[in-house]
């Protein structure tokens, strides 16, 4: 029994999780193109520093 409810409790926070995820956009009609590409670059710069810090990271504790 326990593993049933286990089941259904996982079903239940993904269908939640996925409902929660389906949202419109606030600003639809009127976005600056200039500013939605700057944005872009900004989250890409994140990513990609991220992406590297991890890394940096992973091999310091590989090599220690």
């Amino acid at each position: 029994m326990s593993k049933i409810l286990r089941s259904m409790a996982v079903l239940v926070l993904a269908f939640v999780g996925l409902v929660g995820c389906d949202y419109e956009p606030r600003a639809v009609g009127d976005t600056n193109p200039a500013r939605v590409a700057e944005m872009k670059q900004t989250l890409r710069d994140l990513w990609v520093g991220h992406i590297f810090w991890v890394r940096h990271v992973v091999s310091n504790i590989a090599t220690h």
